[in-house]
């Protein structure tokens, strides 16, 4: 838990500190009630972290550490939700075009479409990432090709592996994808953020399409854009 809070800035090393840290956002939070005594409630700093809150009546369901996404929106279809915290989809070429790839994320508003049943029949989202592991290769292109001298298995300079939809072969039957990934892409800009909330630093990096970094990332995290916090971003469809 410590680990991803401390990757947009914010000190969280035990139960203690946690909940210090969860009562002052709920207090400078935008809150968003989304069914019965089921709220929302999203804290973001300046810097970009952002943490999602929900509260059932008085007592926290769950808290989600990410970054408020600043990528393009992407078109995704056959949302599923697999669990109370991971959804299942498809991202696609082209709004209603031919799939890319599948992906498990961690939607900031889970919330919004665990109430409204779960599934989604298409919409789009914004992609972020909490990053494991960096690897940069400072040289290019050449650079990341001599990474991977010896290897079995070459990657391409711009892949994006969803891991965490394949399945291990000692998995329980209860086992459900998770939201990791890896990929590789050129950093287009890295810019080092205060964690106003908790005083620590973070470095937020955007990336593209070349081969000069390589992460391993869980929760990649999407803005589902079927509501937006106010309610006035409906872009999906139910199914």
């Amino acid at each position: 838990m410590s680990s991803h809070f401390a990757a947009i800035g914010l000190d969280v090393t035990d139960r203690e500190s946690f909940r210090a840290l969860v009562v002052g956002l709920l207090e400078r939070a935008d809150t968003q009630r989304v069914e019965g005594g089921l709220r929302q409630h999203v804290w973001t700093g300046a810097g970009g972290a952002r943490v999602v809150i929900e509260t059932q009546e008085r007592s926290i369901a769950q808290v989600l550490p990410c970054l408020a996404p600043a990528a393009e929106p992407v078109p995704v279809a056959r949302v599923e939700m697999v669990d109370a915290e991971t959804t299942r989809l498809e991202l696609l070429d082209t709004p209603g075009g031919t799939m890319l790839c599948p992906l498990a994320v961690e939607l900031e508003d889970r919330a919004v479409l665990r109430a409204r049943g779960g599934t989604a029949s298409g919409g789009e989202l914004r992609l972020a990432a909490l990053a494991e592991r960096i690897t940069l290769h400072t040289g290019g292109k050449e650079a990341y090709d001599a990474a991977q001298e010896g290897r079995e298995i070459g990657f391409a300079p711009d892949y994006l592996v969803p891991y965490g939809l394949f399945r291990p072969e000692a998995a329980a039957d209860d086992w459900v994808p998770s939201a990791h990934a890896a990929f590789a892409g050129e950093v287009l800009l890295a810019e080092v953020h205060v964690g106003e909330a908790g005083g620590g630093h973070f470095t937020g990096c955007g990336c593209g399409p070349s081969a000069v970094t390589r992460s391993t990332s869980p929760w990649p995290v999407g803005s589902w854009r079927r509501f937006r916090p106010r309610g006035t971003g409906w872009t999906g469809s139910s199914s």
